[in-house]
């Protein structure tokens, strides 16, 4: 799967994940936190691709 398809995935389940939770339920806080932090590092990984590609064509 590519990181852009990767990333939407997981933006789709941070998505749900907000719906469903409960805020009472500290475990679906944490799952939640779990997804962003996936997030997250799946956008820096993008943005250092982004920068790696951009230092080779300008090579």
């Amino acid at each position: 799967m590519s990181d852009s398809g990767k990333l939407k995935d997981l933006i789709q389940h941070a998505a749900s994940s907000i719906t469903m939770a409960n805020v009472e339920d500290l475990s679906d806080i944490e799952g939640l936190e779990s997804v962003l932090d996936d997030i997250a590092s799946c956008i820096e990984e993008i943005s250092d691709l982004s920068d790696s590609l951009k230092s080779e064509t300008a090579s």
